[in-house]
């Protein structure tokens, strides 16, 4: 973990940048971070700007001191040489360095557009390394029913003196209903559910979007804030939607768990659980319910339509 006060602040001030105003969740966030404190202090054990001069031990570079001034003379060899050493010295994925370049593009982009900082991009013409994207796994529709029988009869994971299985069911279904994130399950309040018009609304920094809910999601979010813990004392547990059993806002790696122990008990597969359920909504509502791609687009939130491609094409089933 990076922690903010150990960067520089331009990349601080950057990263505000993406959260309010692009919209990056706090997950994304982190990652970006993560990315960016490591190419900084790839650079600075590149020109030699610190003590450390083992390549082993370059996380524990400080990048906090370094000026603006040096970011100026970065130039796209340098950026091709942080690539070498993720593909050469530490055998990185080319999805990873696909990921970190696209982070570091867009803190250049930043850099000379908005914050007009340095006077020229030496990521503008960064070509990134094709990779073959992997088709998302997801369950089938005989498989969906069978884990939310499974999850609604189930009583095994207890919410203190009560069983789970009404919030779980609820959690579970609205993500193979509406295919939202388990981050944003995990930020939604309780007004952020409209029960006379049916729908949801997801806030991601500056942007909202409303996803529409069926009789179903409605009746498993009802049937849970029946049996929510009352008399909250913490200020946000009040406001949220979904509870963990310490009574406080639950937690994205609670969802991931609760995900996970449920496909367990429902005997069903759980790699890449959480991203499993989302793409099985989209997967179904595109090839099942013939909905519109633009318009899936829109309910998942994804920024491009290029990211919809996977959905349009076939997955193939291990024999």
């Amino acid at each position: 973990m990076i922690k903010r006060e150990e960067n520089p602040s331009y990349l601080n001030e950057f990263l505000d940048y993406s959260e309010n105003v692009l919209g990056k969740t706090k997950n994304s966030i982190k990652e970006m971070n993560y990315d960016l404190a490591f190419f900084l202090k790839f650079i600075m054990h590149k020109y030699n700007l610190s003590k450390i001069r083992d390549i082993k031990l370059i996380k524990e570079i400080k990048i906090r001191k370094l000026k603006i001034d040096l970011i100026k003379t970065i130039s796209l060899d340098d950026i091709y040489d942080f690539v070498d050493y993720l593909e050469k010295d530490i055998k990185r994925s080319k999805a990873t360095i696909a990921r970190k370049l696209s982070t570091i593009r867009a803190f250049f982009d930043y850099l000379y557009n908005v914050a007009k900082t340095i006077d020229k991009n030496p990521a503008m013409n960064i070509i990134t390394p094709k990779y073959k994207r992997n088709i998302p796994k997801s369950l089938n529709i005989k498989e969906s029913k069978k884990l939310l029988k499974s999850v609604r009869d189930n009583k095994e994971i207890k919410h203190g003196t009560h069983d789970n299985s009404l919030r779980n069911y609820a959690i579970i279904l609205l993500i193979l209903s509406t295919g939202v994130r388990i981050n944003e399950i995990a930020e939604l309040n309780i007004k952020d559910v409209d029960f006379k018009e049916s729908k949801l609304q997801i806030i991601k920094g500056k942007e909202k979007r409303d996803i529409p809910l069926n009789k179903d999601c409605i009746k498993a979010i009802e049937n849970y804030l029946s049996e929510r813990p009352k008399n909250l004392k913490d200020k946000d547990a009040i406001k949220a939607l979904f509870l963990s059993e310490r009574r406080k806002r639950i937690a994205r790696r609670t969802i991931q768990y609760i995900i996970k122990k449920e496909l367990d008990i429902a005997e069903l597969d759980s790699a890449y659980s959480a991203h499993k359920l989302r793409h099985t909504f989209a997967k179904i509502m595109y090839q099942e319910g013939k909905i519109d791609l633009k318009y899936l687009q829109e309910i998942l939130g994804h920024r491009s339509i290029a990211t919809m491609d996977v959905y349009t094409k076939k997955q193939r089933r291990k024999k």
